[in-house]
């Protein structure tokens, strides 16, 4: 895995996606960067903000001070009908006034509460610190590193294709992808691996000798399409046919539910897509994975690779 120091602090560089390439960036360097921009926009823009937060300031004030009791005479209101009966009758007041004695009293208590607990609210546009850039450089970080393991994960996907001959494969005829698939094997370790005739050979396209020396009978499937149950049935017959104890299916693409449930009972072994692309990665890369994820970063000045 690539990674790369920063020369002017002299730490290990974080990583994000611009424009489908690997970045490397300096955490320090972004940090000092934002906090520059961040304080020359805030300075531009002083006057505009205090004016701005000043009229969020007083509407809290007026919320807090003013509404709150408001909702509060209303909602004391709407419960005192009982408890005013009650007073109304101890008290030898008229219901009306007793009505509205507890909610007015109520209000304005909560008025000076409010008004004697009232704390400011922090501005909503306070002047950038080294400790709030922090706190956004590095949870932007976070998502970025994130981004990146996505995005590498992806470029590994793409090499398993690009750094063999798959593609070839895909264009291969049949006749030719059973000779293909043969010199891999024997690339591989198997022993006297044949290709059988065209005509005649009950469903096995490859006779040979596995690595632990088994005899084993394969059929090929080059197709665009997933390969489906009957060439299970058919490689079966054709071990049996051909005294082969092992029996396989090997395909450049994959295996319907039905195929690998059938095979799985049958004892068949299953080569699909990634299967062998693995196979083929083994015997000739054309080139590794350092190199080809090397070529997905963008490499600007002041940096220099470690691993």
């Amino acid at each position: 895995m690539s990674k790369y120091r920063c020369l002017k602090h002299n730490e290990i560089m974080a990583e994000k996606i611009v424009d489908r390439r690997i970045q490397p960036y300096c955490l320090g360097c972004t940090k000092e960067k934002k906090l520059e921009v961040d304080l020359q926009t805030y300075n531009e823009n002083k006057e505009k903000y205090m004016k701005a937060n000043e009229r969020i300031v007083r509407k809290d004030f007026f919320d807090s001070t003013v509404i709150v009791p408001i909702k509060v005479f209303f909602y004391s209101l709407f419960w005192s009908l009982f408890p005013a009966a009650l007073i109304s009758d101890y008290f030898s007041i008229s219901f009306v006034q007793a009505f509205f004695v507890t909610p007015v009293i109520l209000a304005i208590i909560t008025f000076f509460v409010r008004l004697y607990t009232y704390k400011r609210p922090p501005s909503v546009y306070p002047e950038p610190t080294k400790e709030s850039i922090e706190l956004v450089v590095n949870y932007e970080k976070e998502q970025n590193t994130k981004e990146a393991e996505r995005y590498k994960n992806n470029l590994r996907k793409e090499y398993k294709i690009h750094s063999t001959r798959i593609d070839e494969v895909d264009k291969m005829d049949g006749f030719k992808f059973e000779q293909y698939v043969a010199d891999l094997l024997w690339k591989i370790g198997f022993k006297n691996v044949k290709v059988t005739k065209k005509s005649g050979d009950g469903g096995v396209d490859i006779l040979a000798i596995s690595p632990r020396g088994e005899k084993t009978a394969i059929q090929c499937k080059r197709l665009k399409s997933k390969v489906g149950n009957s060439a299970i049935q058919e490689i079966f017959l054709g071990k049996k046919l051909n005294k082969c104890k092992i029996g396989m299916v090997i395909t450049n693409s994959y295996f319907t539910k039905p195929a690998f449930d059938a095979a799985v009972k049958s004892g068949i072994e299953l080569w699909d897509r990634d299967r062998l692309i693995e196979q083929m990665n083994k015997l000739e890369p054309q080139f590794s994975w350092e190199d080809y994820l090397a070529s997905f970063y963008n490499l600007p000045e002041g940096q220099q690779r470690i691993s």
